[in-house]
């Protein structure tokens, strides 16, 4: 008889000394002008639960009954709800321990505190938006132009893929930075957006951080986000991405931000992007 793995490999451990990744989710909006965010990991989780994906109540035990072949193991810590605030010490304290994080938001602000805490030195970056607004304050449209300039992430280890909705000026000032050379959107989304990302989780200078505003994918696939925008990815594109990312040994850290539940009666949002966390933590790699 074929021996018969789980896909989804959360290990029932329940302290942070065992785990070679960390779940965490961020039900925290307060960088977002829309609101609504906040409401998405409690409603991706319950989905979850269907999938017998179960959280328990202590916040440490993962469990799941539905075995398919194939799919690494790795031994995985739920770490519970962290607001923004929270986020970059205990980001920080997880990357020092070589800690891989998989965390579900909440606004796309959350990605800066998470990109801070781990310091990576390559940034993949799947966004209908590039988030590059200037301001002082804490916001999801400035996410990624605060990392770059704060120093955190060099502008030319930035890979930009499904942006649709940029203004002149911040493509001007991309443009300056050179990160226009580095965007995939278009007709090159639709043709070559799984060979880009795997160029560039084998070449990329690790560690690698990855992060989703599910808005990257096209509305028909992913209605429930603050700001729609036509012409991203297919939901399995999306998937299959998740999957490159995942298995890489490079990667360090990976969020899914941006799920809106009241923007969407069919919750098809919400159940992408469960399976986007499922997918990410099915396929982290056993490291030595």
């Amino acid at each position: 008889m074929k021996e018969v793995q789980w896909a989804y490999p959360w290990a029932t451990i329940e302290t942070e000394e065992e785990a070679q990744a960390i779940f965490l989710t961020v039900p925290d909006d307060e960088g977002s002008e829309f609101g609504g965010a906040c409401e998405g990991p409690g409603v991706v989780m319950a989905w979850m639960e269907e999938l017998h994906a179960v959280r328990n109540e202590k916040g440490g035990l993962f469990y799941v009954e539905n075995p398919v072949c194939g799919g690494p193991k790795v031994e995985v810590f739920d770490a519970g709800d962290t607001m923004y605030d929270g986020i970059e010490a205990k980001a920080t304290k997880w990357r020092e321990k070589g800690r891989r994080i998989v965390a579900l938001g909440g606004d796309h602000s959350n990605t800066e505190a998470l990109v801070r805490g781990v310091k990576p030195k390559s940034l993949l970056w799947l966004d209908a938006h590039p988030d590059f607004w200037k301001t002082t304050d804490r916001s999801y449209a400035a996410t990624l132009r605060r990392l770059i300039e704060d120093g955190v992430v060099g502008a030319r280890h930035v890979r930009l893929v499904g942006v649709r909705s940029a203004g002149e000026a911040h493509r001007l000032e991309m443009q300056e930075m050179g990160l226009l050379r580095h965007l995939l959107c278009g007709h090159d989304l639709m043709t070559d957006s799984m060979h880009y990302v795997s160029e560039f989780m084998e070449h990329a200078e690790p560690p690698i951080y990855v992060s989703v505003d599910i808005d990257v994918c096209d509305p028909a696939f992913a209605p429930g986000v603050s700001d729609p925008v036509p012409g991203g990815l297919t939901s399995r594109e999306l998937i299959e991405i998740i999957r490159i990312c995942a298995r890489s040994p490079k990667l360090i850290g990976l969020d899914v931000m941006e799920c809106v539940p009241s923007m969407d009666d069919t919750m098809r949002t919400a159940h992408l992007a469960g399976w986007l966390v499922i997918e990410a933590l099915s396929n982290l790699p056993v490291l030595n």
